[in-house]
């Protein structure tokens, strides 16, 4: 996925086509999305925008995301690992 083509889309208010991509980027899970996804979501006034970036957000992409930061050598405690695991 070509974040900054979605941007692009984003920017200029082509709906369809950044609907799309954003459900693109939920389908396959691109975790590096998430940041724009949330800087759009809290900058979109399109209420058909924010609705599919809400639904990625929620779904599969911030899953993974929690679960490779939780999996990371950083995390020291393995009960807040397991607490978080049993969450998802």
């Amino acid at each position: 996925m070509n974040l900054k083509r979605l941007e692009e889309q984003l920017k200029a208010g082509n709906i369809e086509s950044a609907v799309e991509m954003v459900s693109q980027a939920g389908r396959t899970g691109y975790i590096e999305a998430v940041p724009l996804l949330i800087k759009h979501l809290k900058q979109t006034d399109d209420s058909i925008v924010r609705n599919e970036i809400a639904l990625v957000l929620s779904d599969r992409a911030v899953k993974k995301l929690l679960w490779s930061s939780l999996n990371c050598s950083k995390t020291r405690e393995p009960w807040v690992t397991g607490a978080c695991c049993y969450m998802l």
